[in-house]
């Protein structure tokens, strides 16, 4: 696992092809350009389409412009990415407001089979590591993703 440039919400790390993302809190504007560059500089780097595996750990719910948000980022980097797998670690309500706006979101962007909601993080792992190009382990983004939940940016 390779620790990326994170902020003050979100954690990033990279493995097996895949972008692993912890978020704290809810996601500042500037979190959605990070990921971007984070997508864009790993596509670049393995010449194929990348995965990412993001987990939702907090109790704050969605930021206002999620959607919107979350739409353009999908639409500026569809052709990078292999497929997207959410934990959402959350209960209750914000749970609930997670699923309810990521069900819109896959709606909207027409992808329902290239991104997936989960209630945690080893389903979450099990679906993405074989839609990754060159295989990717189950056990590796497990690995990843509760390193990153130990710890605070970068």
């Amino acid at each position: 696992m390779k620790r990326l440039e994170s902020d003050e919400r979100l954690s990033f790390a990279s493995t097996e092809g895949a972008l692993v993302v912890v978020v704290r809190g809810r996601e500042l504007p500037s979190s959605f350009t990070l990921a971007r560059q984070h997508i864009e500089r790993m596509h670049d780097e393995h010449g194929a389409p990348i995965g990412i595996l993001m987990v939702v750990d907090h109790e704050q719910g969605p930021p206002e412009q999620y959607k919107q948000n979350v739409l353009a980022l999908l639409e500026h980097t569809r052709e990078k990415l292999a497929g997207v797998s959410v934990a959402i670690l959350s209960e209750g309500f914000v749970a609930a407001v997670y699923r309810s706006v990521g069900t819109v979101v896959l709606s909207m962007a027409g992808k329902r089979n290239f991104v997936s909601l989960h209630g945690g993080v080893f389903a979450a792992a099990a679906w993405l590591a074989p839609r990754l190009p060159r295989g990717g382990s189950q056990r590796a983004l497990e690995e990843a993703a509760a390193q990153l939940q130990g710890t605070r940016g970068a």
